[in-house]
């Protein structure tokens, strides 16, 4: 845990922590929970409700901002220590899981140090508090479910974790539906024991997760900011999902053969160990909650995936199997794949000692392959920044025309909601989006400002910057030498 709070500390001290859309209306929804105004944003121009997201995470940075850290500032503070209690946890569990410290150990250093989640650690996003909940959830959860007799406290205990986390991120339905699935077959109790087990693991979701859709439909008329259809699958995504999983456990790979040849080489790995796991008699007191959550691991990781893929098919196309997206995955993996083995050996007759350096041989390889694999975002985090807090960002040309050229009485809008936000948090001005244009004609703002400017991006454009030329004209275009594929036009309209 310390490491990982060192690392991150490390890799952000130069240019901050990373900041991406998602980011900017996280912290600018934060500013408006700790003015006490709720879940809303000003970050497109004007006030508007947040129900994209749940409120978990800007909560958590409304509480520094209110103890005087704000935006950025406090996300990198709450990202050294959700990190570090990340790692903590894993090493924590994995130990538990596998009875040997030493696992433990490295099964923290995997995930708090190495590549598999650097980017989501380095980042002002609300996976890692998302992942610290739904594992907490998921761990008392196992302890309950191994008691003999009904424990209603740890069960309402577990289910609190994952409504904290389910209010972080909607994608953490996923671990209520394997803590259901793996308590609904527990052989050992009784069915109405079961049923009532898995009721009390339901319900704080339920509670929390109505109230908060419920007040987005009032608000809006649409509880999640989602529309539905039918999307298709392409062959990128199973590209995406071969990388991602392959990066886990290799080298990161560096092309579509090498991808599906390492995938396959993984899941066949896993499905002989499963089978060779399965076919042993096993000692029923060596499993226990440890043997409990490790199955639960495992279920939550094919319903996490099933979830993903249903929610390409009928939401966001445009969603896919990446490194964050995988993230809690890569959590429950490196419990899993650290913890599993001592697990299993422990249910054994034989003499362990040879099959234990053989383990940590293997685990000592995995956390040296991760930490190589983190080793150039931890780099580009610390030298260059990443995201928005990037100096290539920063020192974009765009931003010195608009801090320049633009006064303070001047409206600005642009017709991309990306670029609404970048642009906004990167100069400090607002930039509405252009479908407010006929709004603001009634509004005292449009009759106050001198003029306004309409900003659009494009792919392909004809001229380099001259700030010199552009004062006197009401059109001007520029290349942006940072992105090459940018090209930005201004024009102006005086009223």
């Amino acid at each position: 845990a310390l490491a990982c709070g060192i690392l991150i500390t490390w890799a952000t001290a130069n240019f901050g922590i990373s900041i991406t859309h998602d980011s900017i209306l996280y912290m600018d929804a934060a500013k408006h929970i700790a003015l006490g105004q709720g879940m809303y944003t000003e970050a497109y121009g004007f006030l508007t409700p947040l129900t994209h997201y749940p409120p978990g995470y800007p909560s958590l940075l409304a509480v520094f901002d209110l103890l005087g850290f704000h935006g950025k500032e406090g996300a990198r503070f709450l990202a050294i220590g959700l990190g570090a209690a990340l790692a903590g946890l894993v090493a924590g569990l994995a130990g538990w899981v596998s009875r040997r410290w030493w696992l433990g150990l490295l099964a923290g250093l995997y995930i708090g140090c190495g590549g598999a989640i650097i980017e989501v650690l380095l980042s002002a996003w609300s996976e890692t508090s998302c992942i610290v909940f739904i594992i907490s959830g998921l761990a008392i959860a196992s302890s309950a479910l191994s008691k003999e007799k009904l424990d209603l406290a740890l069960l309402l205990g577990a289910g609190l974790a994952l409504a904290l986390a389910v209010m972080t991120r909607y994608a953490a339905v996923a671990g209520i539906g394997a803590v259901v699935l793996i308590a609904l077959f527990q052989k050992e109790w009784p069915f109405g024991r079961r049923l009532i087990a898995s009721l009390s693991i339901v319900a704080p979701s339920i509670v929390a997760l109505g109230f908060w859709l419920a007040r987005n439909a009032a608000l809006t008329g649409n509880p999640a900011n989602r529309s539905f259809g039918a999307n298709e699958y392409l062959l990128h995504h199973l590209t995406d999902f071969g990388t991602t999983i392959s990066s886990w456990g290799f080298i990161v790979p560096d092309n579509k053969v090498r991808t599906l040849v390492l995938l396959g080489i993984f899941v066949i790995w896993v499905g002989l160990f499963l089978y060779d796991a399965l076919r042993r008699p096993r000692k029923a007191k060596t499993m226990g909650g440890r043997g409990i959550l490790a199955r639960m691991l495992a279920v939550f990781a094919g319903v996490y995936v099933a979830m993903v893929a249903i929610s390409i098919g009928i939401d966001d196309n445009l969603l896919t199997f990446d490194s964050r997206i995988m993230a809690p995955v890569a959590v429950a993996f490196g419990i899993w794949v650290f913890g599993v083995p001592g697990l299993w050996l422990d249910a054994q007759d034989a003499p362990q000692s040879r099959a234990d350096w053989l383990i940590g041989l293997t685990a000592i390889l995995l956390v040296w392959i991760q930490w190589n694999n983190g080793t150039y975002l931890r780099n580009v985090s610390r030298n260059e920044g990443m995201g928005f807090s990037a100096h290539k960002q920063t020192s974009m040309p765009v931003i010195e025309v608009i801090n320049q050229i633009i006064t303070e009485n001047d409206s600005i809008y642009a017709p991309h909601p990306y670029d609404n936000l970048f642009l906004g948090y990167l100069t400090g001005r607002v930039i509405r989006p252009t479908q407010w244009l006929e709004i603001s004609k009634a509004n005292t703002h449009w009759q106050n400002d001198s003029g306004h400017y309409y900003i659009t991006r494009y792919e392909k454009g004809p001229l380099p910057l001259d700030l010199n030329k552009m004062k006197g004209y009401t059109k001007f275009n520029f290349e942006d030498k940072y992105n090459k594929d940018w090209f930005w036009q201004f024009q102006h309209y005086v009223h």
